[in-house]
């Protein structure tokens, strides 16, 4: 729904226009065009997050068993 929005904008920016008013509609067209954008950005910049999270999840489980191997090795002095 996120990206259609924008677009329906566009269209009903581009009736207004038809109708007669060319400036209302090309400043509609345009503001749709700066929200298509806005919400693009925001759309990549949540992906990238959640990708950072699910990396970090990863790491996280291996150095968690990287720690819970090395907890259950004898400890020797001088290692």
């Amino acid at each position: 729904m996120q990206f259609w929005e924008p677009l329906i904008i566009i269209l009903f920016g581009y009736k207004i226009g038809q109708a007669g008013f060319t400036a209302y509609g090309n400043f509609i067209i345009l503001a749709a065009i700066c929200l298509w954008y806005d919400t693009f950005q925001a759309y990549n910049n949540t992906a990238k997050v959640r990708q950072a999270q699910m990396d970090a999840s990863v790491m996280g489980n291996v150095i968690e068993q990287k720690q819970l191997e090395d907890s259950d090795r004898p400890h020797i002095i001088g290692e």
